[in-house]
């Protein structure tokens, strides 16, 4: 493994899960990225009921000030022995992951589990459809009690989807008796 890309947002476990993969890098030996997906600003922010606070090229430079502030404070975090990149990518947060994988060639993504609540249905889509096409085997960090994200020592493999799984006690051919 020489290469670790991990999702920074603006939720609190975000920066558990950058201790994590610190901690996940430092064990292995290799590089880390902190990836931030900048949003695009959408087209009903300059709609007319109300005037726009600003124009929508100065909310983009806005929102990729914050995203590259926020960068700039989980790598603070990071150890001067390990070697970090920041990236700061528009668009969705899977789909600009998926780029960077696919960019860069990154060997482990480490996540956050996908949220819960009223939104979490489209949200757990969304991760599902991210695990199916990301080439990189993925980590899901789950925040513990303690505020820490806990990782395994080893990443699952990834199975191909042409594999099933077996169900205990069914055999692979039936017999047919005569």
């Amino acid at each position: 493994m020489h290469s670790i890309v991990v999702l920074i947002d603006h939720r609190p476990e975000a920066s558990a899960r950058v201790r994590a993969a610190v901690e996940l890098a430092l064990r292995r030996h290799c590089r880390l990225t902190l990836l931030a997906a900048v949003p695009g600003v959408p087209a009903y922010t300059w709609a007319p009921p109300l005037p726009p606070p600003e124009s929508p090229r100065a909310l983009q430079r806005a929102c990729e000030r914050e995203c590259e502030q926020l960068l700039r404070l989980h790598a603070a975090a990071v150890p001067e022995a390990l070697p970090v990149t920041m990236s700061a990518r528009r668009g969705q947060p899977h789909a600009a992951l998926l780029d960077e994988v696919g960019d860069r060639g990154h060997d482990l993504v480490v996540l956050a589990p996908p949220r819960s609540g009223l939104l979490g249905a489209l949200a757990r889509a969304r991760h599902r459809r991210f695990l199916r096409r990301c080439p990189a085997p993925q980590v899901v960090a789950v925040p513990s009690l303690g505020g820490h994200a806990t990782l395994p020592d080893r990443p699952a493999r990834r199975t191909s989807s042409a594999r099933r799984r077996r169900v205990p006690g069914a055999s692979a051919r039936r017999r047919v008796r005569a």
